[in-house]
């Protein structure tokens, strides 16, 4: 497509964007708990405080938070609703309570909400949104994906400050460097207050966001991820390949599993490599082999065979209920032994390869809906 064809499609979804109703905007309604069904999320952000929530200016302040969000009674896995400023929770995702913490009040809270489950569900998982989510939409996603998929334990989300629009692109990559130290201290203060290993998830940009936090810690504390991480998934990240090599190189030894979610037909990675003026050099979340990964331990899950799924193809594990049911599958089937790399493959429908130390797992949709 054309440049200025592109661009023109741009503005399309931003005008229509801001027709449909005012993304940043996520008011606090206690009545929705009466309605929906509750989750509770934890949060950290480094947005500046605006109003009741955070807007997308940059803070070098931490914020923390916690959220109960009410999910419309009545709602198809992988979708999520919003109603802006007048939200409607039979149909919409609505904040019901929201607190403000200090840390020692956020690691005292964190602590209480995992001594209240069983042991064997007591884990921490920290998501890191992508391009273009205002801090409402990143934490209505958070609590979308734990109910959809079943997560178990603590789920956090971390919110940088993206600008929250189409066209914003260049601000959010600034943002994505601009958050690393926050998501650091995050990290490390989600570990010292639970004595838990942590999960970590990103989407899309927020993938480079986290793998230059983890960069800057093994620079600083050498082996800290393989030491306090029990995984890291990175969902169609938006990243330079040539670049995660080189984030990947610092770690003394890489966390494991280390996952890798890619799709060849990923629009919106297709979009970010026009961008970048090449449509031959692939993003990370839309690599078509392992050739250029061989030499690291890491897992590709190629979804290019599943149906297409909302948001240009770009997040299949949030919006394509196909493969959030063999998500929730996987979480009935694995216990810790199981989260190993050598057992992904086996868990996962589909054919299987591998180069080196790296495997990919190409899923097949008929197997998958088995």
């Amino acid at each position: 497509m054309p440049r200025v064809a592109s661009v023109f499609v741009c503005l399309c979804f931003a005008i229509l964007s801001a027709c449909a109703h005012d993304r940043g905007a996520a008011p606090i309604i206690p009545a929705a708990a009466g309605v929906g069904q509750q989750e509770m999320i934890f949060g950290a952000t480094s947005r500046k405080a605006e109003g009741s929530g955070f807007g997308s200016e940059r803070s070098a302040t931490l914020s923390l938070l916690e959220m109960e969000i009410s999910i419309p009674p009545e709602r198809e896995r992988g979708t999520l609703n919003l109603g802006g400023a007048d939200p409607d929770p039979r149909t919409d995702f609505v904040i019901s309570a929201q607190t403000l913490h200090d840390e020692g009040s956020f690691r005292r809270r964190i602590k209480s909400h995992l001594n209240k489950i069983p042991a064997y569900q007591r884990e921490v998982t920290i998501f890191v949104h992508g391009f273009n989510n205002t801090h409402a939409e990143a934490a209505f996603r958070t609590a979308q994906l734990k109910r959809d998929i079943e997560i178990p334990g603590a789920t956090i989300f971390y919110s940088w400050p993206s600008r929250g629009a189409t066209l914003g692109y260049a601000y959010d990559e600034d943002s994505a460097l601009f958050a690393r130290d926050g998501l650091e201290n995050l990290l490390r203060a989600t570990h010292n207050a639970t004595g838990l290993p942590v999960i970590i998830v990103a989407h899309s940009l927020g993938s480079q966001l986290t793998m230059e936090a983890l960069r800057q810690i093994e620079i600083s504390s050498p082996g800290w991820s393989k030491r306090n991480l029990s995984g890291v998934i990175l969902m169609s990240p938006d990243l330079d390949v040539d670049l995660f090599k080189s984030q990947i190189a610092r770690f003394q030894s890489v966390p494991q599993p280390f996952v890798i979610f890619a799709n060849s037909r990923d629009r919106a990675l297709g979009i970010s490599q026009r961008i970048r003026g090449t449509n031959t050099r692939a993003r990370l979340g839309n690599i078509s082999s392992l050739e250029q990964l061989s030499d690291l331990p890491v897992q590709v899950v190629d979804t290019s065979n599943l149906k297409r799924s909302r948001d240009l193809n770009h997040f299949p594990a949030a919006n394509s209920p196909t493969l959030i049911a063999l998500l929730r599958r996987l979480r009935d089937q694995a216990d810790a032994q199981e989260r190993r790399r050598i057992e992904l493959a086996r868990l996962l429908p589909g054919d299987v390869s591998q180069l080196g130390g790296a495997v990919r797992v190409e899923l097949d949709e008929e197997a998958v809906e088995q």
